[in-house]
């Protein structure tokens, strides 16, 4: 992807003159978990109007397991403008506004920046934001917000995505043609097994890794057993209105992880067919 990482490449760049690189680095770095803890803060709050829980919210956020795997790929940890997206969309949908679309399609921008990953999987996101919510959205006053929100983000990001996009719609797109993909996707029980790098789990889990057939690269996907009781937990104790659409959007991107055909323990099911399968049709 041509604009991969770009955000931390411009904003490295005006840096590096007045702090040096290593404390440009750096300060990139720890923005990710600062920013990324703040944004997602604000989100919960917004949603639930306890603090408390969007406090635990914004550090599980930004201290999940899987980001260790990818902590030396800078454009892979820049995942901090992803929940102002989310808030800011939200913002726009309950009382649009000119401004509030603006807005937005900033931090649109931002994530395109970011990284061409999250561009994808934020474009998911906020459809699945817009078609659960489509009731509220069927107004004039959205509609010409999201108007806005859609041509502006469109206008700042395409000379960015323009010469992948144009890629990734040919014929001879590496998406569409790559035998590598199920490498690189998940195994279903690499959500389930904590690190094999930790040294209280190593020698109880490095068996269960060593039958992946995935890139090692994906092997870590543990989703953290305070994640998954305190997301039961919710999805239990609310309403199936106020969980239902993150709920959706969780099972959503773990089969979009998991590539597109089924794996477990090493096993591939060649005839079941996920839905990668068909988005890289």
């Amino acid at each position: 992807l041509s604009f991969e990482g770009l955000y931390t490449a411009i904003l490295g760049a005006a840096l590096w003159p007045i702090f040096g690189g290593v404390l440009s680095y750096n300060l990139l770095f720890l923005s990710t978990y600062v920013l990324g803890a703040f944004g997602t803060y604000l989100l919960v709050l917004r949603l639930t109007g306890d603090s408390k829980a969007s406090i635990v919210a914004g550090v599980i956020f930004v201290f999940f397991p899987l980001r260790n795997e990818y902590i030396d790929f800078l454009n892979m940890m820049t995942i901090q403008w992803i929940p102002f997206l989310a808030l800011w969309f939200i913002k726009m949908m309950d009382e649009p506004t000119i401004r509030k679309a603006l807005v937005t399609a900033v931090f649109f921008l931002l994530v395109v920046l970011s990284s061409g990953y999250f561009a994808v999987s934020s474009t998911f996101m906020l459809a699945v934001i817009l078609l659960w919510n489509a009731r509220k959205t069927l107004n004039r006053d959205f509609a010409q917000s999201f108007g806005v929100f859609a041509v502006t983000s469109l206008a700042l990001a395409l000379p960015f995505i323009y010469p992948a996009l144009t890629e990734s719609l040919s014929g001879d797109s590496v998406l569409k043609n790559s035998h590598l993909t199920p490498d690189f996707s998940a195994d279903l029980f690499s959500f389930m097994v904590p690190s094999w790098l930790n040294p209280l789990y190593a020698e109880y889990v490095r068996h269960i890794y060593e039958l992946f057939k995935t890139n090692i690269t994906e092997w870590e996907s543990y989703l953290g057993i305070f994640t998954v009781a305190l997301m039961l937990l919710g999805v239990f104790k609310f309403e199936a209105r106020k969980t239902g659409m993150w709920l959706l959007l969780f099972l959503l991107f773990v089969l979009i992880s998991l590539g597109p055909y089924l794996q477990i323990l090493g096993k591939q099911f060649d005839d079941t067919r996920l839905p990668f399968y068909f988005l890289q049709e």
